[in-house]
Protein backbone atom coordinates (compact mmCIF):
# COMPACT_ATOMS: atom_id res chain seq x y z
CA UNK A 1 0.00 0.00 0.00
CA UNK A 2 1.11 3.54 -0.71
CA UNK A 3 0.76 6.30 1.58
CA UNK A 4 1.13 10.06 1.07
CA UNK A 5 4.85 11.16 1.67
CA UNK A 6 5.32 14.78 2.72
CA UNK A 7 8.31 16.91 3.74
CA UNK A 8 8.12 20.08 5.50
CA UNK A 9 10.21 22.30 6.71
CA UNK A 10 9.54 25.46 9.21
CA UNK A 11 5.69 24.18 7.95
CA UNK A 12 6.60 25.01 4.46
CA UNK A 13 5.58 22.12 1.90
CA UNK A 14 8.39 20.86 0.17
CA UNK A 15 6.91 20.68 -3.21
CA UNK A 16 10.17 19.34 -5.39
CA UNK A 17 13.81 19.44 -4.49
CA UNK A 18 16.74 18.10 -6.41
CA UNK A 19 20.44 18.28 -7.90
CA UNK A 20 21.01 18.57 -11.88
CA UNK A 21 24.06 19.07 -13.54
CA UNK A 22 24.29 21.02 -16.87
CA UNK A 23 24.76 19.30 -20.03
CA UNK A 24 27.76 21.62 -21.16
CA UNK A 25 27.31 25.37 -20.37
CA UNK A 26 23.85 25.77 -21.34
CA UNK A 27 20.92 27.31 -19.05
CA UNK A 28 18.67 24.72 -16.43
CA UNK A 29 15.24 24.88 -16.88
CA UNK A 30 12.96 24.05 -13.98
CA UNK A 31 9.60 23.35 -14.80
CA UNK A 32 6.84 23.41 -12.08
CA UNK A 33 3.16 22.48 -13.53
CA UNK A 34 3.24 25.24 -16.27
CA UNK A 35 5.43 27.98 -14.42
CA UNK A 36 9.08 27.78 -15.77
CA UNK A 37 12.38 28.83 -13.85
CA UNK A 38 14.86 29.43 -16.27
CA UNK A 39 18.63 29.66 -15.01
CA UNK A 40 21.28 31.14 -16.83
CA UNK A 41 24.92 31.28 -16.18
CA UNK A 42 26.93 34.02 -17.06
CA UNK A 43 30.73 35.12 -16.25
CA UNK A 44 31.50 39.22 -16.90
CA UNK A 45 35.12 39.41 -14.58
CA UNK A 46 33.34 40.94 -11.51
CA UNK A 47 31.56 40.10 -8.24
CA UNK A 48 28.79 37.61 -7.88
CA UNK A 49 25.17 38.71 -8.65
CA UNK A 50 21.89 37.67 -9.52
CA UNK A 51 19.37 39.21 -11.74
CA UNK A 52 15.94 38.17 -12.69
CA UNK A 53 13.34 39.40 -15.40
CA UNK A 54 9.68 37.66 -15.85
CA UNK A 55 10.16 36.48 -19.57
CA UNK A 56 6.27 35.58 -19.71
CA UNK A 57 3.30 35.53 -17.44
CA UNK A 58 4.19 32.25 -16.27
CA UNK A 59 7.95 32.44 -16.71
CA UNK A 60 11.08 33.92 -14.89
CA UNK A 61 14.58 34.16 -15.56
CA UNK A 62 16.71 34.46 -13.02
CA UNK A 63 20.73 35.05 -14.18
CA UNK A 64 24.05 34.34 -12.53
CA UNK A 65 26.44 35.93 -12.64
CA UNK A 66 30.45 34.72 -11.44
CA UNK A 67 29.03 31.59 -9.52
CA UNK A 68 31.80 29.45 -10.03
CA UNK A 69 32.90 28.42 -6.70
CA UNK A 70 33.87 24.36 -6.01
CA UNK A 71 32.25 25.37 -2.19
CA UNK A 72 29.15 26.30 -3.17
CA UNK A 73 27.01 30.14 -4.02
CA UNK A 74 23.56 30.42 -3.54
CA UNK A 75 20.84 32.03 -1.14
CA UNK A 76 21.17 32.35 2.30
CA UNK A 77 17.23 31.38 3.06
CA UNK A 78 14.49 30.76 0.64
CA UNK A 79 12.97 33.58 -1.27
CA UNK A 80 9.32 34.16 -1.87
CA UNK A 81 8.52 34.26 -5.55
CA UNK A 82 4.85 33.90 -6.22
CA UNK A 83 2.08 32.41 -5.62
CA UNK A 84 1.09 28.23 -6.57
CA UNK A 85 -1.86 27.06 -6.57
CA UNK A 86 -3.36 29.75 -4.39
CA UNK A 87 -0.27 29.49 -1.82
CA UNK A 88 2.65 31.46 -1.30
CA UNK A 89 5.93 29.85 -3.43
CA UNK A 90 9.25 29.96 -1.97
CA UNK A 91 12.50 28.98 -3.85
CA UNK A 92 16.23 28.61 -2.89
CA UNK A 93 19.10 26.99 -4.43
CA UNK A 94 23.41 26.40 -4.04
CA UNK A 95 25.53 26.66 -7.51
CA UNK A 96 28.92 24.66 -7.16
CA UNK A 97 31.30 24.76 -10.07
CA UNK A 98 35.24 24.00 -10.40
CA UNK A 99 35.87 26.90 -11.95
CA UNK A 100 33.83 29.25 -15.20
CA UNK A 101 34.25 26.90 -17.75
CA UNK A 102 33.19 24.08 -16.14
CA UNK A 103 29.81 22.38 -15.59
CA UNK A 104 27.56 23.55 -12.97
CA UNK A 105 25.49 21.84 -9.81
CA UNK A 106 22.61 23.11 -9.12
CA UNK A 107 20.74 22.00 -5.64
CA UNK A 108 17.39 23.45 -5.47
CA UNK A 109 13.80 23.46 -3.05
CA UNK A 110 10.33 24.70 -4.33
CA UNK A 111 8.10 25.19 -1.15
CA UNK A 112 4.63 25.81 -0.81
CA UNK A 113 3.82 28.45 2.06
CA UNK A 114 0.64 30.04 3.48
CA UNK A 115 -2.58 30.37 2.06
CA UNK A 116 -2.97 33.54 -0.31
CA UNK A 117 -6.49 35.10 0.88
CA UNK A 118 -8.32 36.22 -2.93
CA UNK A 119 -10.48 38.02 -0.93
CA UNK A 120 -9.29 40.31 0.98
CA UNK A 121 -10.11 43.72 1.18
CA UNK A 122 -13.56 42.71 -0.44
CA UNK A 123 -16.68 43.10 1.93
Amino acid sequence: MNEPFFIKSSGKEILTTGSVHTFDLSNIELILSDLKFIIQFSDDGGKQRMESSVVSDKGIMIQLFNFNNPLGIGLTSPQKIGTYKNKELYFIFTIYALNKSSVKLLHYTFYSGDNINTDAGRS
